[in-house]
């Protein structure tokens, strides 16, 4: 797959009102100065992991789609599902300001880019398999093991709060009604890698196509827990020094397997 100059310019755009959004938000003191100071923090440091990170991830993954990179597909597939992740906390879970209407255009465009790149798999059948299923089969019992795992952590910080009618103490210092991450995890992201994670051990074409996107992802976002955790830190909120080692571990752990998937890939024209 070559991406088009509607999809390139798009992309662009994502990347630049994500920059614009992240550069206010750091630079603007009343961009959240309505959140609790947990969140506050939280909120600036994604934007400095956005705009640090994410942003310069999804422009070079573009350019690359852009100039017939195949596998580049992935990296940019992995990048919106990542943005589709973050903004949704953006739209729902930040008080209401100037912003607002950017964060929703980031939203939609993530959404609607990405469900282009499942229409040219479902068009085209890009994927024919894995060259190693041993790889494909590790990557799919690692999928299955880190959402069993979040499963379980989520759920010891649930269940008790059901069981005592008590709130979350995590949840009472960033002064939300829900934990965000709770909502998208539980109920999209955690079922996606048990699901992915079975279509690899069966060497399914969906799972061939989308374990890449997932481990994009994963690589993503365990780097985004550790640097928002570090920011908290600098900012003098306590946060775990063992979590923030886990997700360092997570994301090489992460980038190995994104590496090896990428190489074994076979493309039907291979």
């Amino acid at each position: 797959m070559k991406a088009n100059k509607t999809v390139l310019a798009l992309s662009i755009l994502v990347a630049i009102l994500v920059a614009f959004v992240s550069i206010v938000g750091i630079t603007n003191p009343a961009t959240y100065a309505q959140e609790t100071p947990n969140w506050q923090a939280q909120s600036i440091g994604q934007d400095y992991v956005d705009l640090l990170l994410v942003v310069p991830f999804l422009l070079i993954s573009t350019i690359l789609l852009y100039i017939g990179r195949k596998r580049a597909i992935y990296l940019w597939g992995g990048s919106l599902s990542f943005l589709l992740y973050t903004f949704t906390i953006y739209c729902f879970d930040i008080h209401f300001s100037s912003l607002f209407v950017i964060y929703c255009m980031v939203l939609g465009l993530s959404f609607y880019l990405f469900m282009y790149f499942l229409y040219e798999h479902i068009k085209h059948h890009i994927i024919n398999g894995f060259a190693d299923m041993r790889e494909a089969r590790a990557t799919g019992y690692y999928f299955i093991t880190i959402a069993t795992v979040f499963y379980l952590i989520w759920l010891s910080q649930i269940v008790p709060s059901i069981t005592t009618a008590q709130l979350n103490p995590d949840l009472v210092n960033a002064g939300l009604l829900t934990n965000p991450v709770h909502v998208i995890d539980l109920s999209v992201c955690l079922p996606a890698f048990f699901i992915v994670g079975i279509l690899l051990i069966k060497r399914n074409e969906l799972g061939f196509a989308l374990a890449p996107v997932m481990l994009t992802f994963s690589v993503l976002m365990d780097l985004n827990i550790a640097g928002l955790m570090l920011y908290m830190h600098s900012k003098g909120i306590e946060t775990s020094n063992a979590l923030i080692t886990v997700m360092i571990i997570l994301s090489v752990i992460s980038i190995v397997l994104l590496i090896l998937t990428l190489k074994n890939l076979k493309f039907e024209k291979d």
